[in-house]
């Protein structure tokens, strides 16, 4: 506390003013995380859907697309979209409102915790690059991987297998 008050500042008058706008802030940006995740979606051909789970115990927001085969760069275009809108538009308004910097910077640190899986996710996503016809369909809980010729087929299991190798 003694380090957000140096950041936030507080005086006896107003105590800690800022702490619920810095509440407000870290609980809006998992949504908005997987707002933007099914715009993007949306902006592909899929119809969004939206919920909250449980992952090790702690709650977790979500997006998905069920029934939607996404080929590899929109998929990534997804998986990344977050990142790479929400974070340069905080940076941005700490830029023109330097008095919301601190705010931003919850903003910036909460989506960056939240994309971790999402870049995780991309860097399995890639391994597929080389198969001409693979496509995604988000399943919530899992990512299923496909392909539309019998060839490009075998590349994926092959793809597959490899990569469950490598985690036992």
């Amino acid at each position: 506390l003694a380090f957000l008050t140096q950041i936030f500042g507080s005086t006896a008058n107003t105590g800690h003013a800022w702490m619920p706008g810095l509440i407000i802030a870290f609980l809006a940006t998992p949504i908005a995380h997987e707002i933007v995740h099914g715009l993007a979606f949306s902006a592909f051909g899929g119809t969004p859907k939206y919920g909250v789970g449980f992952m090790a115990l702690l709650p977790v927001a979500y997006a998905t697309a069920p029934g939607y085969k996404f080929t590899k760069l929109p998929m990534l275009i997804i998986g990344l979209a977050p990142l790479f809108t929400i974070t340069p538009l905080a940076i941005l308004v700490s830029a023109l409102s330097p008095s919301l910097a601190p705010y931003m910077v919850v903003i910036i640190i909460a989506n960056t915790a939240g994309a971790i899986g999402d870049l995780w996710l991309c860097s399995q996503l890639v391994k597929y690059w080389s198969v001409p016809t693979v496509a995604f369909e988000d399943q919530k809980d899992l990512m299923f991987v496909t392909a539309s010729t019998a060839q490009d087929k075998k590349l994926v299991n092959k793809i597959y297998k490899r990569l469950e190798k490598k985690e036992a």
